[in-house]
This record gives C-alpha cells, structure tokens and sequence, in this order.
C-alpha cells in the first residue's frame, strides 16, 4: 500500500549514550588553537579584510554613504545635538553697535538656531 509509516523517534531517557556526548554549545569558553591553526585563523581573518576593503572601493554608494553621512542613512536628534554651533566671525571681531545690516540679520538666524538647539536639548533631557 501507499501509506508511509512513520518511524518515531527516542527520547534521551532511551538513548542513554546520549548524556556522554557533549555537543560544542554545551562548552562555555573558546576552544584552544594549536599556533599552526592560529597562523592559519589570522590568515582567513586578513584575506576576508582585503577582500571587504575591495569590495568598498567598487561600492560607490557605501563609499558616498560614509562619505557623505558617516555611514547612516537617517539623521537622529541626539546627532543633531552633537553638532557645535559656531558665531559668525563678525560677533567675535566687531562690537555689536558697528554692525551692519547684513550682520543684524545673520546675529538674528544665529540666536534663532541657539534658541532651537536650547528647546531640542530641554526637551530631549
């Protein structure tokens, strides 16, 4: 006939050969490397290395992402944060009085960046 029989399978307490075998998720600590299979670890490790260094240099648009957005592809608040906010030249040569109006207005968008960086870090603390 067409039908299959199937084979059921022991449990540990069956197979009591089984409490003998210790399986490599069972040791806790990496195992010991003869100096030949160091040699040969570290080998593998610098062939991968010089195999990802060459797969950037032809990955144009991994390269522009580290480039241009240190390797992230969305910007967070906290790095917002991070960033100084430097005063014009002007405000740290010229007294505030011999300004003129182009000065005015960029002291103007610089105090509205410094109150919006103010609120950001207020209300992400």
């Amino acid at each position: 006939s067409s039908d299959t029989v199937e084979i059921p399978k022991l449990l540990d307490i069956e197979n009591p050969e089984s409490y003998l075998v210790v399986g490599d998720d069972e040791i806790k600590f990496d195992r010991y490397l003869t100096p030949e299979e160091e040699a040969e670890r570290t080998e593998r490790e610098k062939l991968e290395a010089e195999k990802r260094r060459l797969e950037m240099a032809d990955n144009a648009r991994e390269r522009a992402l580290v480039t241009m957005m240190h390797g992230k592809l969305e910007i967070r608040p906290e790095d917002e944060l991070q960033k100084d906010l430097e005063k014009p030249e002007f405000m740290l040569t010229k007294a505030e009085n011999q300004w003129n109006e182009d000065e005015l207005k960029l002291a103007k968008e610089f105090e509205k960046k410094k109150d919006r960086l103010r609120l950001c870090v207020d209300t992400t603390a």
